[in-house]
C-alpha cells in the first residue's frame, strides 16, 4: 500500500466518524425536545411567567370633589365572570361587607368609575372580588390603595357665621390634626396684618343618641376630624376684609374675602335663604343647582349681607359623611357671606336627647352660639322663612329686605322650578332675621 492510500483511508475514516458524531448529537436533541412536548399542559405551564391581576388607577392622586377611574387587564391566569364587583372604601374597614360603593362588572370591563369622592382624611381602597362558580363565593383577587392629592390636614368646610359681638367673625372648618387653628385677616389680600388662634373640637360614636348613629363603619359612623372655630375680631363695620384660615403646622387655605356686619342702627339686607337642600344631586336633584344659583347672587354682590339655610340641613340621616359632601357644596360661597343655619324638623330634639346630644354632628359644625340666639320658635313649628316660602322640595328663596327688619313685613321672592311668587306677609318670628343685626 502506497502512503497516498494510507492518507486516503485515514481521512475517509475522520468524516465517516465526524457524520456519525453529528447524527448522534441531533439525536439526542431531537429526544430531549420531544420529550418536553409530550409533558402534560399543567407541568409546563409553571415554566411560564404569568403576569399577575391588578388593579390600576388614574389619577395617581384624587382632587377633593373629584373621579377615580380603577382599571385592569384580563389574563390567562384569572377567569373573570359577569358577576365580578369593585368595591371602594375609605380608611378602616369592619370587615368585607363594609364599603361606600359597590360596582357590579362584566367580563368585557376593563375599568370602573367612582364619581365625587372627598377629602375624608383618609385614603381609598379599591377591592375586585371575583365570582367562582365551584364555591358560589366571591373572593379577593386585587386591591389598590390611592390617596388624596391634599393631606388629611388641609384645612377643609370653611364657613363664616355672626357672632353675639357686632365687630366680630367666626370662621369654622374642619380638618384631620388638633394642632391649634389659626386665621390670618386684613383689609388688603397681601396684608394681612391681623392674626387669631382658636379651639378645635371633635365627637365619637358614644356621643351619638342611638344606631344606626352610633354603628361604627364606612356609612354611619365614621371619624369626623376635627372642627376648628377662629374668631376674627375688632373688625370695622361694613368693611371687606381678606382672610385664611388653616393650621401653621400644616399650611393654610387660598385668600378668602367677606364683608363685616353693618352697625346695630343699620336695618336693611340683601339676602339668600333655602330650606331643605341636601348634600349631593343623586337624591336630592336641588341641591347643586342651589349651590350654583347662590354662589353666583353671593359673588355678584347683590346678595352679600348673610345666607340662611333654615332646615333641614345636608340629609346626613345618621351618615357622617355626608357633612363631607355638603360642606364641600357650599364652602366656595359660605367663605364669602355668614352662613347662618335655623333647626328643621330633623333636628327638633337637638336640644333635648336625654344625656346625649342626638345632633352631635350637626351642632359641632356651625356656631351654636348664634343658633340659639336665633332659634326662638318651638320644636316641629314653621320658621318665618318656611311661612314665606315652604316648599317640599328644594328651593331658593331671595329675600329683598325693603322695609326696616324690626317693622313686621318683609317682601319676599320664591323662586322654584322656574317660576316666582312675590309675596308680601307679616314676620312672627323676627328674631330669625333680625337675630343677625341684633
Amino acid at each position: 500500500m502506497t502512503e497516498n492510500d494510507t492518507s486516503g483511508s485515514y481521512c475517509c475514516l475522520w468524516k465517516r466518524r465526524t457524520a456519525f458524531v453529528t447524527v448522534a448529537l441531533c439525536g439526542l436533541v431531537g429526544s430531549v425536545l420531544i420529550a418536553f412536548l409530550d409533558l402534560p399542559l399543567n407541568l409546563t405551564k409553571d415554566l411560564v411567567e404569568v403576569k399577575e391581576f391588578e388593579l390600576k388607577t388614574y389619577p395617581p392622586l384624587i382632587e377633593s370633589g373629584g373621579d377615580l377611574v380603577v382599571s385592569w387587564e384580563r389574563n390567562n391566569a384569572t377567569t373573570l365572570t359577569n358577576h365580578d364587583y369593585v368595591t371602594l372604601s375609605c380608611g378602616p374597614t369592619t370587615g368585607e361587607g363594609d364599603y361606600f360603593y359597590n360596582k357590579t362588572v362584566r367580563v368585557s370591563d376593563l375599568s370602573v368609575r367612582f364619581s365625587s369622592l372627598y377629602m375624608m382624611r383618609c385614603n381609598y381602597t379599591a377591592i375586585y372580588y371575583n365570582y367562582e362558580e365551584i364555591t358560589g363565593k366571591h373572593k379577593t383577587i386585587a386591591k389598590v390603595e390611592t390617596g388624596m392629592k391634599e393631606p388629611a390636614e388641609t384645612p377643609k368646610h370653611g364657613h363664616l357665621s355672626f357672632t353675639d359681638d357686632e365687630k366680630a367673625m367666626a370662621i369654622m372648618f374642619n380638618s384631620g390634626t388638633s394642632k391649634t387653628p389659626m386665621v390670618k385677616y386684613g383689609m388688603k389680600p397681601d396684608d394681612l396684618k391681623f392674626y387669631a388662634t382658636g379651639t378645635s373640637t371633635t365627637y365619637g360614636a358614644d356621643d351619638m343618641c342611638h344606631a344606626p348613629a352610633t354603628t361604627v363603619g364606612q356609612i354611619y359612623f365614621r371619624d369626623p376630624g376635627y372642627m376648628h372655630t377662629v374668631i376674627m375680631t375688632d373688625l370695622k363695620p361694613n368693611t371687606y376684609y381678606f382672610y385664611q384660615y388653616g393650621h401653621e403646622e400644616h399650611g393654610l387655605s387660598q385668600v378668602h374675602r367677606f364683608k363685616s356686619r353693618p352697625l346695630s342702627s343699620y336695618k336693611y339686607a340683601n339676602f339668600i335663604a333655602y330650606g331643605d337642600m341636601g348634600a349631593f344631586a343623586a337624591f336630592y336633584g336641588g341641591s347643586e343647582s342651589t349651590a350654583a344659583r347662590a354662589f353666583k347672587d353671593v359673588i355678584e354682590g347683590e346678595y352679600d349681607s348673610f345666607l340662611l339655610h333654615f332646615g333641614d340641613i345636608s340629609y346626613a340621616r345618621s351618615q357622617g359623611h355626608v357633612w363631607d359632601q355638603f360642606f364641600h357644596l357650599i364652602e366656595p360661597y359660605a367663605t364669602r357671606v355668614p352662613y347662618m343655619v335655623s333647626i328643621g324638623n330633623r333636628k327638633y330634639n337637638m336640644f333635648s336627647c336625654s344625656l346625649q346630644d342626638c345632633a352631635t354632628d350637626f351642632a359641632r359644625s356651625w356656631n351654636l352660639l348664634m343658633q340659639m340666639n336665633m332659634a326662638t320658635l318651638k320644636a316641629g313649628s314653621m320658621t318665618s322663612a318656611e311661612v314665606c316660602c315652604h316648599m317640599e322640595a328644594v328651593l331658593t328663596l331671595r329675600g329683598e329686605i325693603s322695609v326696616p327688619i324690626l317693622e313686621e313685613n318683609v317682601e319676599c321672592l320664591c323662586i322654584t322650578g322656574g317660576t316666582s311668587l312675590r309675596q308680601e306677609i307679616g314676620f312672627t318670628g323676627t328674631a330669625l332675621i333680625t337675630g343677625a343685626f341684633m
